[in-house]
């Protein structure tokens, strides 16, 4: 009989044992479950320039904007350059850059109107940061405003100007762009998605010594001749180039037909010849 006692003592011993693990083990899935939840969800903020907006290791990718000011433009046209500029820092990825370059008749530049990051809006984050659970829903808000009102300030301050011009040095601004850009940052683009986008506003009629559409027509036979090819071949094979064409009514791109010779044109430099990812064309609305 004592024996059996000891043994029944034991065994509610051991069950006592088995019933406190479990509740331990239960417990610190209850406490680190949700804590290992939150950190998973937790947004990698990177630590940004005060002026920029950028991230002090580099932006994500660059959207360069180049407005050709060699000629005029009508309210309309303008009008709609705008909006599409809208339309564009509206689309620039977390932590993406956007510059501007305008060309007069020496081309671009050598360092761009300005430089602004996109520092993340509401929509790019977490379901738990939206909440606002594990950020600042207001702090996101203002600092992605001060990035779109500062930028589009800058641009309508820099397209404030006369634009004329008796060259069009346009292949000389893109080159010259291209050398300037920073490499897309693969530790923030782990699936290799992002890509450098050059973003021209121009009519698209290259007019200098060694190259003009108003001497030898959009001729593609003629470009490839030229000192313009010798000089201007550049690798674009990095770059989204994306064109928003601005009609002109005295030459050049005047009506639909000519709109898409020009367009063909220039398809074939920046994709046939040097290699772009690809191009995206647009027509502008307006005569100029």
């Amino acid at each position: 009989m004592p024996r059996r006692s000891r043994r029944r003592r034991r065994k509610k011993s051991q069950l006592g044992t088995y019933f406190l693990i479990g509740a331990l083990v239960l417990l610190i899935v209850a406490l680190v479950g949700p804590a290992i939840y939150l950190y998973t969800q937790t947004e990698d903020e990177l630590a940004l320039d005060d002026e920029t907006l950028c991230p002090t290791g580099g932006p994500s990718q660059t959207t360069a904007i180049i407005v050709d000011a060699t000629d005029s433009i009508g309210d309309i046209t303008r009008l709609a350059l705008m909006n599409n500029l809208r339309g564009i820092i509206e689309r620039i990825p977390k932590y993406g850059q956007i510059t501007l370059y305008v060309i007069d008749a020496n081309g671009a530049a050598m360092e761009p109107a300005f430089k602004f990051c996109n520092p993340g809006k509401l929509e790019d984050l977490t379901e738990l940061a939206r909440m606002g659970i594990i950020a600042n829903q207001e702090f996101i808000r203002r600092r992605w405003e001060d990035y779109r009102s500062r930028t589009l300030a800058e641009i309508e301050r820099a397209l404030d100007r006369s634009f004329e011009a008796d060259r069009s040095p346009l292949l000389h601004a893109i080159q010259l762009v291209t050398v300037q850009l920073p490499q897309v940052r693969q530790d923030l683009d782990p699936d290799s998605r992002l890509r450098n986008r050059i973003v021209m506003f121009s009519d698209m009629l290259e007019h200098t010594q060694d190259f003009s559409v108003y001497r030898s027509g959009i001729d593609i036979e003629a470009f490839r001749q030229s000192n313009a090819y010798r000089k201007y071949t550049m690798d674009l094979k990095p770059f989204v180039m994306e064109v928003h064409f601005v009609m002109r009514t005295e030459s050049g791109a005047r009506n639909l037909s000519e709109y898409v010779e020009i367009r063909n044109f220039w398809h074939a430099i920046f994709v046939k010849e040097f290699k772009a990812y690809d191009m995206l064309p647009m027509r502008l609305p307006g005569a100029n």
